[in-house]
């Protein structure tokens, strides 16, 4: 769920600003893949923030290979804690950046979005993937993504994400919307920037393949749905400042 990939967070990241001592907090940070793309390449210091355990202790992992995982408060690079976007474990003012990349499509919005302005400074910014829809979507089509994803996604049309903002007490500064997935992330992107291309990647995504029925599972009725539905879906990136 993050259409644009890699590309889509760079661009964020240049519109937000950010670089060297940026003070950033990604929310819903999985993996740590964008964490660890702005405190590399942009030398942030960056706190990575997640509900799943496992996820926080892939993203540790990832940030320690990379060697960008900050191991001291005087440190500089890429911290992860498990957390709630809803109350988030920071005083008010905190961060310079909030990145929410396809977090808010999950999330009551008139919760986390005054959340996210909390921890900013004033004149601070959310970077947001989201994504869009032509039409209301209907509930059995949310059901089913819903019951293939484990969490239910809440889409809006690009209007309706510029109100949410609003409502929230953000001024939206940069949006880029578009009408169609296609515009995203390819697959082959996707693998790139999920460090799963080459051979090695191929052949264990083979193994889980040919080993695990839920992976066989997922992967015919995830691209079964999507085929029958991205026609509903576009993307839009999103910078909004908290005046």
């Amino acid at each position: 769920m993050h259409p644009g990939g890699l590309d889509a967070t760079r661009q964020l990241a240049a519109w937000a600003g950010v670089g060297p001592g940026t003070r950033v907090l990604d929310v819903g940070c999985g993996v740590g893949q964008t964490a660890c793309l702005l405190a590399g390449a942009y030398r942030a210091d960056v706190v990575g923030l997640d509900r799943s355990a496992r996820m926080v202790a892939r993203a540790r992992e990832r940030a320690g290979r990379r060697g960008l995982l900050r191991v001291s408060d005087a440190g500089t690079g890429a911290t992860f804690l498990e957390g709630d976007a809803y109350a988030l474990p920071f005083d008010e003012g905190s961060f310079d950046v909030v990145f929410a990349e396809s977090v808010t499509l999950f999330l009551d919005r008139s919760r986390v979005l005054p959340e996210l302005r909390r921890v900013l400074v004033p004149g601070g910014r959310v970077a947001d993937v989201v994504m869009t829809c032509h039409d209301p979507v209907p509930e059995d089509v949310l059901d089913r993504f819903a019951r293939l994803e484990g969490v239910r996604m809440q889409p809006l049309s690009a209007a309706g994400w510029t109100e949410a903002y609003g409502a929230a007490g953000f001024e939206i500064e940069r949006a880029d919307f578009h009408p169609s997935l296609s515009d995203g992330a390819t697959v082959s992107t996707f693998f790139r920037d999920n460090g799963l291309a080459g051979l090695r990647a191929a052949a264990r995504l083979a193994g889980l393949w040919l080993a695990d029925p839920a992976v066989r599972a997922y992967v015919r009725d995830g691209s079964a749905t999507w085929r029958e539905h991205r026609h509903r879906f576009g993307f839009g990136l999103i910078v909004a400042r908290r005046p």
